[in-house]
């Protein structure tokens, strides 16, 4: 059996088209920068959501996770902590969050929040009480293991 190995052209075709599909999925949000298209015709929009610098990380297990979580109306999640950088981006309703040691904020559609591995979450729920709320979970790990830990857990 003869297996398909990704060449660099392919990676290429595939970093092109993910830059053109996210310039796409960032027009509805008012996107002001041009991405340059591996076409010159096509152009696509995008603006920088967020920006963080993470702390030194073991590069030789980098590994990143995108989780969607779902909120009913009304629903919160249990206290909880990461061993993983974790870059929230609302994409429905709005979410009310919070870590330990800072005020809780309400984040909105199009909005972030960020965790770092030493955060604690100590509020994660929807804003809402007849609304549901969704948002994506990025996670960027050096090390396997489950994504999301109690918060008593230790690292």
């Amino acid at each position: 059996m003869r297996r398909h190995f990704p060449t660099f052209s392919s990676h290429m075709t595939q970093l092109r088209l993910a830059v053109i599909v996210f310039g796409a999925v960032a027009l509805p949000w008012g996107a002001s920068a041009v991405i340059p298209s591996a076409n010159a015709r096509q152009t696509g929009r995008s603006r920088l959501v967020f920006e963080q610098k993470l702390d030194v990380m073991d590069g030789t297990k980098l590994k990143q996770t995108v989780v969607e979580v779902v909120y009913a109306p009304g629903q919160s999640g249990a206290p909880h902590r990461h061993n993983c950088h974790v870059t929230v981006f609302v994409t429905r309703g709005a979410v009310r969050m919070g870590v330990r040691g800072a005020p809780d904020s309400v984040y909105q559609v199009g909005q972030v929040f960020h965790e770092r591995p030493s955060d604690v979450h100590q509020v994660g729920a929807n804003a809402s009480a007849t609304d549901s709320a969704a948002f994506t979970a990025t996670f960027v790990c050096d090390r396997d293991g489950q994504l999301t830990l109690p918060a008593s857990a230790t690292q």
